[in-house]
């Protein structure tokens, strides 16, 4: 029987982690000649860390500024090289990304997310449908952190 993970609710194997999945997902991205780009790689790892703020150990800080240049991605064609850098400039020096442990955990009230790293690494898609499924899986993360 397949466990859950806490932060996004996929199914991970018993002696596993949802990290496995993602890794796993890393895999599958790999193994497209050329590979995906770094546009869906982006939204993909973005996806993933927004949905395990305590696992990945971004500050709120961080998780905030992440959420808001994924949305300027996805929404406004915000290029990937703009949106690294722009966190580049917002974390550099003392600005921490990791949260420190007396800091509080980035929240949201989403439980139950419709989308989540297992449902990418299950559906064995080709490179485009990847990048398709990728992209709304992106979508579907920023629009549960509105709620």
């Amino acid at each position: 029987m397949d466990d859950e993970c806490p932060e996004c609710g996929a199914s991970i194997p018993p002696t596993g982690t949802c990290r496995d999945n993602f890794d796993t997902l890393q895999a599958i991205e790999w193994s497209f000649p050329d590979g995906v780009g770094e546009t869906v790689h982006y939204r993909a790892v973005s996806a993933y860390i927004l949905q395990h703020p305590e696992s990945m150990g971004y500050s709120q800080e961080a998780f905030a500024a992440l959420r808001s240049a994924l949305s300027d991605n996805l929404h406004n064609d915000v290029p990937i090289s703009d949106c690294r850098r722009r966190m580049r400039q917002k974390f550099d020096g003392e600005t921490r990304v990791q949260r420190q442990p007396c800091d509080p955990l980035p929240r949201s009230q989403t439980t139950s997310w419709p989308v989540t790293v297992m449902d990418l690494v299950l559906a064995s898609p080709d490179k485009e449908e990847y990048a398709e499924y990728a992209t709304q899986w992106a979508d579907s993360v920023l629009e549960e952190l509105r709620l």
